[in-house]
């Protein structure tokens, strides 16, 4: 940001007080604060794409399809939605890390985020004319 030009400006959440400012730094940096608790959801995601099997997040016609269907762009906002849709982040916030939420995450976040990346360089690839198929 062009407005935080030091590392202090950077680190330090700004606020219009001293008592928002504090509050502020609390909400981010605090023990359940923004960046230590988003930091520790990716790790456990991290953690948790290890055993996945490529059979889980091979692509399918149907992926192919949609894609051809709707494009890029839209194929990633609908993904988008229907990842948030499910709450996991929410749900993490509330109770940390469940064996429930592990299973979201293993058979339903990390799946699609894969074919969904693996489709974006699919496209990418028959616009190049590296590849053959539908263009989307």
């Amino acid at each position: 940001m062009e407005t935080r030009g030091s590392f202090k400006d950077k680190v330090l959440m700004p606020g219009e007080t001293r008592r928002e400012q504090v509050a502020n730094n609390w909400k981010m940096w605090g023990p359940r604060g923004l960046l230590l608790s988003h930091g520790f959801f990716e790790f456990g995601i991290a953690f948790l794409i290890k055993p996945i099997s490529v059979r889980q997040i091979a692509m399918r016609s149907q992926d192919i399809e949609e894609l051809r269907t709707f494009g890029v762009l839209e194929l990633f906002r609908r993904k988008a939605k229907e990842i948030d849709a499910l709450g996991m982040y929410v749900a993490y916030q509330h109770r940390g890390w469940t064996p429930r939420l592990a299973w979201q995450v293993r058979t339903k976040l990390v799946p699609v985020i894969v074919r969904t990346v693996a489709l974006a360089w699919y496209a990418a690839a028959v616009d190049a004319g590296i590849a053959t198929g539908p263009k989307a």
